[in-house]
């Protein structure tokens, strides 16, 4: 016995509209030499080992080693969803 899997479209009779949503960045963060946020005000702080280097975040996976980014970046961002 062959079991199919079929992809389709079920009809819902539904039309729906695409609304034009404005996208607006609110924080970048290219690691050039730190943590600073580039469009915001969300600087990063490094802590334990974490360190930048080329570009990149190194977060080595010892204890304490982390990105702080603080504790109301995401706070604004939720608000926008309801």
């Amino acid at each position: 016995m062959k079991i199919r899997k079929y992809i389709g479209i079920i009809p819902l009779g539904v039309a729906l509209a695409a609304l034009p949503v404005q996208a607006d960045l609110a924080h970048r963060y290219s690691f050039t030499t730190d943590a600073s946020d580039s469009v915001g005000t969300a600087n990063g702080t490094l802590r334990g080992t974490a360190t930048v280097d080329a570009g990149s975040l190194v977060l080595d996976g010892s204890d304490g080693c982390y990105l702080d980014l603080g504790g109301n970046i995401l706070s604004s961002m939720v608000s926008m969803f309801h």
